[in-house]
């Protein structure tokens, strides 16, 4: 019985549901416990509660993010590759793995098994056109 709980236990952990952030330049991450009271909450709302209990620096609100973790802003997030390409960085997030194409506030957090990923990405422009966001 003693191994049963231990393997119950392992398995709950490893499950948890949780909002993690890993910042801009790969130094820090973080993990913040999702509970029953997050469910029906937005994740910018759940995202802010993180950063103010953890007390993570950020410039937005819970509709998006400019700035985590004092990351840059404007043009010093933009990458210049030629006259037909650049990057264009900044915060997004995933939810058990996938982009939603919505703000923050507008994803709800629905089951206690949801994993929320915060990370630092870029809008891909190209011949005049943006072909891709939130790419690594």
């Amino acid at each position: 019985m003693k191994y049963l709980t231990l393997i119950f236990l392992i398995f709950s952990f490893s499950v948890a549901a949780k909002v993690s952030l890993i910042s801009h330049d790969g130094t820090s991450a973080f993990n913040y416990p999702l509970s029953e009271s997050h469910i029906g909450s937005s994740i910018g709302e759940v995202t802010l509660e993180m950063f103010n209990d953890y007390q993570i620096p950020y410039l937005g609100s819970e509709q998006g993010f400019n700035s985590i973790l004092n990351s840059p802003v404007g043009l010093d997030a933009l990458v210049v590759v030629s006259d037909l390409e650049m990057k264009s960085y900044g915060w997004c997030y995933s939810v058990n793995g996938i982009i939603p194409e919505l703000y923050p506030n507008e994803v709800i957090i629905n089951s206690t098994s949801d994993e929320i990923l915060w990370f630092w990405g870029y809008a891909h422009y190209l011949n005049g056109e943006w072909i891709s966001q939130c790419e690594r």
